[in-house]
């Protein structure tokens, strides 16, 4: 149990970061390319689909977290285990004390990221002053 957790809370969070990062410069790249070309981008539907669903389990879980413990206990050792993880130094003790759910909501988080990564709508997150500019050109009653 000490390797699977070592690996799903010290070695995964991180990875998923790389990938992010990853994907943040190949979208940035090949947005370029595909501008110069006129392609319009194109995901699969399993993708859309493993999207949606991993936000919606994400969303879910972190309302009832916060509906069900408030600001107590869960989330402030999510966000301590957070600041350990940025800090590179991982504190798996944190994790271990929390519940079920703040552990399925932290991993149906990360695995949203991953996805995310490889999908078109990575792009919002880094281009979204276009995103809010196409909005508005589509429905001219907000100008």
């Amino acid at each position: 149990m000490e390797l699977f957790e070592m690996v799903l809370w010290m070695i995964y969070p991180y990875s998923v970061f790389i990938v992010l990062v990853m994907g943040c410069i190949w979208q940035y790249e090949t947005s370029k390319i595909f501008e110069n070309r006129g392609t319009e981008w194109k995901s699969g539907k399993f993708l859309i689909s493993t999207l949606m669903s991993l936000f919606i389990l994400s969303t879910i879980t972190g309302i009832i977290l916060l509906v069900s413990t408030g600001f107590k206990k869960d989330p402030v050792l999510l966000l301590n285990w957070t600041l350990s993880l940025i800090k590179l130094h991982p504190d798996i003790e944190l994790l271990r004390s929390i519940s079920i759910l703040s552990r399925i909501h932290l991993l149906a988080t990360f695995t949203f990221l991953l996805f995310l990564s490889f999908s078109k709508y990575l792009t919002y997150f880094l281009k979204p002053h276009q995103y809010i500019k196409s909005l508005k050109i589509k429905n001219p009653k907000y100008e």
